[in-house]
């Protein structure tokens, strides 16, 4: 079975920022994107503050918008939220981290470009998603 992509990012996302084995982190891992997309993640066996266990709940500003698991999920449908514009923010946070590792990086005095804080650039140049609504 394929994983989904979306639920990967955010899981790789935590990880990049030090919050790893999010089974062992107490209760959900919480993480705002920007100023309108939040994540919870539960990656417990058990629902914890209403999100589903291994499930990741989006919130838009405040609201559910969707539920992403390692096999599928659904996000909302519309203009101003949906899976495309939440992965663009997912992005664009991502290629944030970047940038500042790389400053940190060169700040430091290390010399190696290509590999920043254990993060490659190949990892966030391209994000793809889909959601499976047959689950």
């Amino acid at each position: 079975m394929a994983v989904n992509e979306a639920f990967a990012e955010i899981t790789g996302l935590a990880e990049k920022l030090g919050f790893k084995n999010l089974d062992e982190h107490p209760g959900l891992w919480e993480y705002k994107i920007d100023d309108k997309w939040t994540v919870k993640v539960n990656e417990h066996d058990e629902m914890v503050g209403l999100v589903q266990g291994h499930h990741c709940l989006v919130l838009y500003h405040g609201w559910p918008v969707g539920t992403l698991h390692r096999l599928g999920g659904w996000i909302t449908w519309g203009p101003i939220k949906n899976e495309q514009v939440f992965m663009e923010a997912v992005r664009k946070r991502a290629a944030e981290l970047m940038k500042n590792s790389k400053a940190n990086h060169i700040k430091r005095g290390e010399s190696s470009p290509e590999k920043i804080n254990g993060l490659r650039k190949e990892n966030f140049d391209t994000l793809n998603i889909w959601i499976r609504l047959d689950d």
